[in-house]
Order: structure tokens, then C-alpha cells, then sequence
């Protein structure tokens, strides 16, 4: 399939060129002839910043100003599509559909003179071309995951896209499908054990007497007791994220890491994550002068080039969503650095896991400074008044004699 779309042939061929490349490939070309059938050229044209032997899928060309940074193609190989199928009682239930076959992972990134539009919009680009060619489109019922399966079946073949949008990134999952697809059946549950068969007193001359059993003796004095069992502590309880701690930590430090969680390898936000944004909004709406960086990390573990792309997307995935709960676009900005950054050792899970993080970075002079501390008032020394002295002896005629009290004269004045 890789020669179906134009994998080996040059893009800026005349057309005499490419119509004699096509007849070459004639015999390949009549397995998808129904089923891409009205697709035209254009979408084999490929741009001067495209990856090297790197094309648009027949039929799905890129959102204007986007460029191919990353073009892989495997077969046979597998992909697991969501597709949503609400229950009465499970209303955001999704099924995995496993499909093995020719497969194709285009990744899109905005180009350096385009804009990027909205996530509504690239979905709404891309369901105006699944629409046109007739296939069904699928949306994922998790809470805030905006991916979207594509699923056609025409002449007896199937083709399943599936489109994972983010603001600056699009990837499209592409695989032609051979035979049946098949639901990824759910992890086992544990079975839950009927319930007891109601009991039933019998007569009472059936009943056999109960046996007697000797209490168990008793423990001299002299042995100690048994210590009691250490029960299992508790893990420390997460601490809560609120708008003054997130804000009394960007002053104090300069950053602080939020507690996200990510969908394994993708850059897709757990529902469980809805609240920690939530207050990173309000933060921000209650400090209108806040400009944040957004830095998105990964662990050392795998391709390099694969972690600096996923936390680039991890940190615009948050800047969208921050977006969406309008503050400016100005006021944030998003940097993935991959596993450049490590704060703990990568030699266990724990450590990776940590290392995996987002981070917001307060941009220069955001935050006012704290104002010095004022001068402690004066104090104010109070002088107290001494002690009174006893008047020094006075002396007489007769010797010393004990001083009088003022204004009072004792002794016999001497000539």
C-alpha cells in the first residue's frame, strides 16, 4: 500500500509522470479502487517542510498550514479505535475496536507562518471530508477527550482513521483494515457468589445436642501478653489543590508542579484531572496580571524525539483547555522539554513517575513583588524615677546620730 499512495514517487512530478507511475502501479491500485473511490490527487501533494518520503492518506489532505513532522507505516499491524456505545446504565461507555492491517500514523504540526485554528474547527475540517466520502463518524463519550473515529466499509474492505486533534498537533491513525474487526473484550470481573439458601429451623427431637467445647487455658501470669498486631499504615492523604496554594507557591518559588494525569503515552487529560484546571482557571481569572509558562516533562525512558513531542503536546493540550475557560491566549505559553529536566532519580517507578509532570513557570514580572517589611515602631523607653536615698547621717556634739525625716527634728539643737 505504501506505492497505493505515492510512498516512492516524487510529489512534484509532472503529470505525465505521475500518470505513468499509476499505470505501474495499476494492479495495487484496483484493491481500493471502490472503496477510495472520487479521491483525487491533490492529496498526494506533499510541502517543502514535510519529513523526508512523507505524504497526505488519499482522500484526507491536511489542515491548511500544517506540515508532516513524523510519517510511519506499518503492515500487518494493530490499532485499537474508541468508539463510544452509550449504555442505559454507563451513558460514557467506549468500546476499543481491534483492527489489524496496513497502518499509517501522519502527524501534523502547525507550520511557522500559519495560525492554528481551534479544536473545533479541525474537527469540523476533518468530519466535512469523513462526511463527503460516507464514513460513519464515531465520537468518544469520555469527558474531554476530543478524538474522533472515522469508519468506512465499501466493496467488501474496510478503512478506519481515527483523528487525535490538539491546537498546534494533529494525528491521523489510518488502517486499511484485512478481515474481521473485533471488540477488545473488558478486563474480567470478579463473579459475585449467590446468595445463601434461606435456612430452615428443624424439629426440635432432630436437632443433636451441641457439642461442649473447654474453654482454652488460661495464660500463667508469669508469660507476657502477645503484642498486638502493627496495623498497615495508611498512605498520607494527596494534598488539596486550591487557588491561594497554587498562587502562595508561584510567589514563593517560581513554579509548581500540578497533579495531572495523562492517558498512557498520549497527551490526553484523565477525567479525574477536570478539577486541578478548574482551579488553575480561577487562579488566574482572581490574578489578571498572571502570565504563566506552560512546561511539559517526561521520563528518560524510550525515544527521545517521541518524549519531546508528547510533553509538547501534553503542555498545549493544558493550554488549550485553559483556554477554553477563557483566559488569554497571551497570558500562556507552552514548552515541551522531554526528559531534559529530571527532578528525582530514574532508576525506579516511582521516580519516573514523578519525572513525568507539568509544570507552570511564572513569566518575568508577572508577579509583583512582595512589598519589604515595614520598620518596627520605636520603642519607647519609660524612665522610672530611683529609689529614694535615706538622708546620710548627721553629725553632732555627741557623736552620729540616724537622720530625721524631713521636716522633723528630733534631737536638741547645740549651741
Amino acid at each position: 500500500m505504501r506505492e497505493l499512495i505515492g510512498q516512492n514517487c516524487d510529489a512534484r512530478l509532472n503529470t505525465e509522470g505521475l500518470h505513468k507511475g499509476l499505470m505501474f502501479l495499476r494492479p495495487r491500485l484496483l484493491l481500493f479502487t471502490g472503496l477510495l473511490a472520487g479521491l483525487v490527487t491533490p492529496s498526494l501533494r506533499a510541502d517543502d517542510a514535510d519529513v523526508e518520503h512523507s505524504h497526505d492518506y488519499p482522500g484526507f489532505p491536511r489542515v491548511p498550514g500544517f506540515v508532516i513532522t513524523d510519517y510511519d507505516e506499518d503492515n500487518p499491524a494493530v490499532f485499537d479505535f474508541p468508539v463510544s456505545r452509550p449504555l442505559s446504565i454507563d451513558a460514557d461507555h467506549v468500546d476499543l475496536i481491534h483492527v489489524k492491517g496496513h497502518r499509517y500514523i501522519i502527524r501534523y504540526e502547525e507550520g511557522r507562518d500559519s495560525q492554528a485554528p481551534s479544536l473545533l474547527q479541525t474537527q469540523q475540517y476533518y468530519e466535512k471530508i469523513a462526511t463527503d466520502l460516507g464514513f460513519k463518524i464515531e465520537k468518544s463519550g469520555a469527558v474531554g477527550d476530543v478524538s474522533e473515529t472515522f469508519h468506512l466499509v465499501k466493496g467488501g474492505h474496510e478503512l478506519w482513521v481515527h483523528l487525535d486533534p490538539a491546537v498546534t498537533i494533529n494525528v491521523l491513525t489510518i488502517v486499511e483494515a484485512q478481515g474481521a474487526a473485533t471488540v477488545v473484550p473488558p478486563q474480567p470481573v470478579a463473579a459475585v457468589p449467590p446468595p445463601p439458601p434461606p435456612s430452615v429451623t428443624p424439629p426440635a427431637h432432630l436437632v443433636e445436642p451441641p457439642k461442649v467445647t473447654p474453654p482454652p487455658p488460661v495464660a500463667s501470669s508469669s508469660s507476657p501478653p502477645a503484642p498486638p498486631a502493627n496495623p498497615t499504615p495508611k498512605p498520607p492523604p494527596a494534598p488539596v489543590v486550591t487557588e491561594d496554594s497554587l498562587y502562595t507557591t508561584l510567589r514563593k518559588e517560581g513554579r509548581v508542579v500540578l497533579p495531572l494525569t495523562f492517558l498512557p503515552g498520549k497527551p490526553d487529560l484523565d477525567a479525574d484531572s477536570q478539577p486541578v484546571i478548574d482551579r488553575v482557571i480561577a487562579m488566574m481569572q482572581r490574578h489578571p496580571d498572571l502570565q504563566l509558562e506552560i512546561d511539559g516533562h517526561t521520563d528518560n525512558t524510550g525515544n527521545a524525539s517521541f518524549n519531546d513531542t508528547l510533553s509538547r503536546e501534553r503542555a498545549v493540550t493544558v493550554r488549550g483547555m485553559l483556554i477554553d475557560g477563557h483566559i488569554a491566549k497571551k497570558r500562556l505559553t507552552a514548552v515541551g522539554l522531554g526528559g531534559s529536566q529530571p527532578i528525582t532519580s530514574e532508576t525506579t517507578a516511582e521516580g519516573r513517575e514523578k519525572n513525568r509532570r507539568i509544570e507552570l513557570v511564572v513569566r518575568k514580572d508577572s508577579i509583583p513583588p512582595e512589598p519589604p517589611p515595614s520598620d518596627p515602631p520605636a520603642q519607647v523607653v519609660v524612665k522610672k524615677n530611683p529609689m529614694p536615698q535615706p538622708n546620710p547621717p548627721v553629725e553632732t556634739d555627741n557623736g552620729f546620730h540616724p537622720p530625721a525625716p524631713d521636716g522633723v527634728n528630733y534631737y536638741p539643737k547645740t549651741d
